[in-house]
């Protein structure tokens, strides 16, 4: 049996969220383990900036994608997953299909995506899916909310 996929809607914000806390594999660093549901929303609600997928099977949410249109030739592939009892089945593969026709049919030209090094099954999946590794990138990070604003200097 093949999962549905599709695009996500606003009803569907709540079992996303709940996949992605579900699960630590979408801990980015110790201050931020997934997505908002504020930003789900948003994705949601911007189809035209986003692409935000589903894949449903037996009526039970178990996989999302996210993609983010940069420009009018590219899309960067930021979180794609399927709920551990699920994998093996292709629903990656179907999910990864949607998009590519989707954003074909926009126009769009390539995906990119980060991949964690330490990730050896993502890495070994990714070039069965199309994907080929060009550049090695180090992820740096910075939490605005713990930048201290230096003040100017007075004039004397």
């Amino acid at each position: 049996m093949s999962a549905i996929v599709r695009r996500a809607t606003g009803d569907d914000v709540e079992r996303i969220y709940a996949l992605g806390t579900a699960d630590r594999v979408f801990e980015v660093s110790p201050a931020i383990h997934f997505y908002e549901k504020s930003e789900l929303e948003e994705w949601v609600g911007s189809p035209g900036e986003n692409v935000l997928l589903v894949a449903e099977e037996s009526g039970e949410t178990v996989g999302f994608l996210y993609a983010k249109v940069m420009s009018h030739h590219w899309a960067m592939l930021d979180t794609f997953y399927v709920a551990p009892a699920w994998r093996g089945r292709g629903i990656a593969k179907q999910m990864l299909s949607f998009l590519s026709e989707a954003l074909r049919q926009r126009g769009l030209e390539y995906i990119s995506t980060l991949c964690d090094s330490s990730d050896a099954e993502l890495l070994r999946h990714l070039p069965r899916q199309g994907f080929t590794p060009r550049k090695t990138y180090v992820w740096h990070e910075m939490f605005l909310h713990h930048v201290r604003q230096q003040s100017a200097p007075t004039a004397k």
